[in-house]
This record gives structure tokens, sequence and C-alpha cells, in this order.
């Protein structure tokens, strides 16, 4: 394979009109307040944390999502939007395997919401296999060397993808309704050709990955 070769990962932020992710938006003020991640265009699986089911907010955790199940379902008016991001095929690949062990052993991962509570005084609550949305794609990200701000994975929110990011959108408007935009335009994210170089600080984040990782596996063999 071309080791030249990048391949594309998508990050996605949603904003629905469950409870929970109405205070949330009270209290940032932003447009969005959910955060996934995802390996194809066409957003058929994406990755996160959160409810596992649509009515107890409080049984939460690693998740597979998809656009007509489970909350995405339900609510037909989701906005969202998505950003590409091309990674060299090692990167793509190490976040890829990352995610396959998490998918293996999700009932090992929970939501950290006393995370959730501290980001609300601004006070870091790093605990080993508990995330919120953000802190596990800015985990993630971090693994391959993307440092969205030089801060505490679990303070980082979803505005900080939306500003830091905002060069890659590729989409803005109606989850339901980018569905049909790919279809009918499968290229629409081509313009997002920018390597993500200007992010990386892959020193300064190493010790973080491997203290929020919680796992007896190291990193090398994560990664």
């Amino acid at each position: 394979m071309n080791k030249t070769a990048h391949k594309k990962i998508y990050v996605v932020l949603t904003r629905t009109g469950t409870k929970v992710a109405k205070l949330i938006r009270m209290y940032t003020r932003e447009p969005y307040s959910h955060v996934s991640i995802s390996f194809d265009g066409n957003l058929d699986t994406l990755y996160s944390f959160a409810r596992r089911g649509i009515h107890n907010p409080l049984n939460a955790g690693f998740i597979v999502e998809h656009i007509e199940e489970g909350i995405f379902g339900r609510d037909r008016n989701v906005e969202c939007a998505v950003y590409c991001l091309e990674f060299p095929v090692e990167d793509y690949n190490r976040i890829n395997r990352l995610i396959y062990d998490m998918l293996c052993h999700k009932e090992e991962y929970d939501y950290n919401f006393m995370g959730l509570f501290m980001a609300a005084i601004n006070r870091p609550c790093s605990r080993p296999k508990h995330f919120l949305c953000s802190e596990f794609v800015a985990y993630v990200l971090g693994i391959v060397g993307v440092e969205l701000v030089a801060k505490d994975y679990s303070l980082i929110h979803p505005e900080n993808f939306r500003t830091c990011l905002d060069r890659y959108c590729v989409y803005e408007g109606n989850l339901h309704d980018y569905v049909v935009s790919r279809r009918n335009c499968p290229e629409m994210d081509s313009r997002s050709i920018g390597k993500i170089e200007y992010l990386k600080n892959l020193p300064a984040i190493e010790g973080r990955i491997a203290k929020q990782a919680g796992s007896a596996r190291s990193y090398e063999e994560l990664a």
C-alpha cells in the first residue's frame, strides 16, 4: 500500500432535543451538544459515548450509533455539522484498531458522569475507561497526535471541535438531509484535502493518553 495515501475520518457534531442535550446547550450556549466519530462518509455507523437506549440517560457508555435508530432515528430534526479529516493510512489504522478494541470490550466502558459535573466548574476529571462524548473523540484523535486545545480531554467541549475544525467542515444542516446530500453528491467532502498537521503535538499528550486509557495494555499495543 502506498504509504503516502490518506484515508478519511469524520467528526460529527449534533444537536438533539433530549433534556440532557438541552441542559448542556443551556450551559455552554453552543449550537451542538454531542460529538461522534465515523469511518465512512455516509455516516452509516458512528461511535461515541452516550445513553445506551432511548429512555434512560443514566444507562450510558460506549455506543454504536445509526442515523435511523435510537435518538437519531426518533428525532427527524437533528441538526449537525460534519467535519472530514484526512490521515495517513498508518494513523487511520491506529484509530481504527483503537475503536475496534473498545468495541470488543464495550461493556468495560462507562459514561463519565462525574466528569460532566466537574466540567461545569472547569475542573478536570479523567477516569479510567470513563468518557464524555467529546472527551472520547478528543482522546481518539490524540492517539495520532491531534490536540485541539491544550487542556485535559475531560474539559474539551463540542465547541472546541467546531472552532478548531472549522476549515474541515463539509456539511452543516439537518442530519437526515445529509444522507440525501451525500447520495446526490458523493464527493461533497472532496474539498477537505488539507491535512491536519497544524493540530499535531504528540509529545505533549502521550502521557495523558496512557493515563486515560485505563487499560492493562500499553499505548504501543493499542496503537
